[in-house]
């Protein structure tokens, strides 16, 4: 995938929906551990470089925080 915009869109869209769908797999944990785990599993699956997480581990971030909030509801 590219780092141009649609491919930046497309994977934030993809990750979007895995944490939506996943994030009741984590809610019983702590806060932070929770973000901790799901944000690593992420990493995990979406981003092969690790220089492409580092230029877009704040906007993941928020997907995760925004999911697992969600979730907790």
């Amino acid at each position: 995938m590219t780092m141009d915009g649609a491919g930046l869109d497309v994977r934030m869209a993809a990750i979007w929906e895995w944490c939506a769908a996943n994030a009741g797999r984590f809610v019983e944990l702590s806060e932070e551990e929770s973000f901790e785990r799901m944000a690593q599993e992420v990493r995990q699956r979406f981003y092969a470089k690790p220089e492409l997480w580092q230029s877009e581990d704040n906007r993941v971030h928020q997907l995760v925080l925004r999911a697992l909030r969600a979730a907790r509801r």
